[in-house]
């Protein structure tokens, strides 16, 4: 986001008590979590209509490493889509928000080098209040999301 006047939207979620946004214009839809179909989900993967697809689970890098704080099968997916049209299901606990921000709500965040620092799949931040409270929306870039799944 450049221009301070410019609105955009953003499909907001909540990972490990935090707020994540994706870019609606990165965002193909969000679904229920389809039923674990022949142990699909322990790899990763479910299956959606006639696509298998990969899951993105965001709960261990923004919680410390700490998986006792997500669900087995978080009930919705927000569905994306790498430069080369494979589609990534980001698990998410609770149904995401559309939320507005304008650029003068928008900072931009400098890069992290660390493929271990969850912040390197973040690109800005936007401050807005939330139920009566201030709350940072940290902005995901869809393509350093899914980079590291591509490293080997």
């Amino acid at each position: 986001m450049q221009d301070d006047s410019r609105v955009e939207k953003f499909i907001v979620f909540k990972i490990a008590d935090r707020f994540l946004g994706l870019p609606m214009r990165d965002v193909l839809k969000v679904v229920s979590s389809p039923p674990d179909s022949g142990g699909l989900r322990g790899m990763g993967l479910v299956r959606l209509g006639r696509h298998t697809i990969r899951v993105l689970e965001l709960h261990q890098q923004f919680n410390g490493g700490n998986l006792a704080i997500a669900s087995d099968s978080p009930p919705f997916l927000v569905i994306t889509r790498t430069a080369d049209s494979e589609l990534w299901g980001i698990a998410v606990d609770e149904p995401p928000t559309l939320v507005e921000l304008s650029g003068d709500m928008v900072q931009r965040l400098p890069e992290s080098d660390s493929h271990a620092d969850p912040l390197r799949m973040v690109s800005h931040t936007a401050s807005l209040t939330h139920e009566g409270t201030p709350a940072t929306i940290f902005l995901l870039n869809a393509q350093r999301l899914l980079e590291p799944a591509h490293q080997t």
